[in-house]
């Protein structure tokens, strides 16, 4: 979340559209139009093509992977379902705080 942070909004959507056509439009539980599906694939098809990979959803799977926004085992199921791969941040600041507090002998525990 923090990496994504710091990417531009057009490096954002060019990852997105890449993640789109990795997952294969058409497997995906998201409601997305047809117009949008297609629009994705054409930006995702033309960032490999920039990028002199072949234009399938493999090679979108591995740029995603090189550049940080997926890792090398991606659950592609969980991912074309549509459910939250991720925490909201306040779970996330809340979970690092309750580290902390463990880490540093203020558990309470006997």
């Amino acid at each position: 979340a923090e990496r994504a942070a710091e990417l531009s909004d057009d490096a954002k959507v060019h990852l997105r559209a890449l993640e789109a056509f990795a997952l294969d439009l058409e497997k995906t539980q998201a409601a997305i139009s047809d117009e949008e599906k297609a629009l994705l694939q054409k930006q995702a098809e033309s960032v490999l093509q920039r990028l002199n990979k072949k234009q399938v959803p493999l090679s979108a799977k591995q740029v995603l992977v090189a550049a940080g926004w997926w890792g090398p085992h991606e659950n592609l199921s969980l991912r074309r379902s549509g459910l939250p791969v991720g925490f909201d941040q306040s779970v996330l600041t809340a979970a690092r705080q309750l580290a902390e507090l463990v880490e540093g002998g203020g558990g309470g525990a006997p």
